[in-house]
């Protein structure tokens, strides 16, 4: 690993919170992409918040 000045990284996080109690749950989650090297013109970080209704079809 000699070129560690060229690297990116990717980070989710969420928080997940029960609707009822087996069936659904809703669950927003960040999420951040870095690039250490971006083509011209582009932000280094892009980051989205996301919502999302969860069905759960088993144990």
């Amino acid at each position: 690993m000699t070129d560690f000045h060229n690297y990116r990284l990717y980070t989710e996080i969420y928080l997940q919170l029960k609707v009822t109690e087996e069936l659904l749950s809703f669950r927003v989650t960040w999420t951040d992409e870095y690039d250490s090297r971006p083509f011209p013109g582009i932000k280094p970080n892009d980051s989205s918040l996301n919502y999302t209704l969860v069905v759960h079809f088993g144990k």
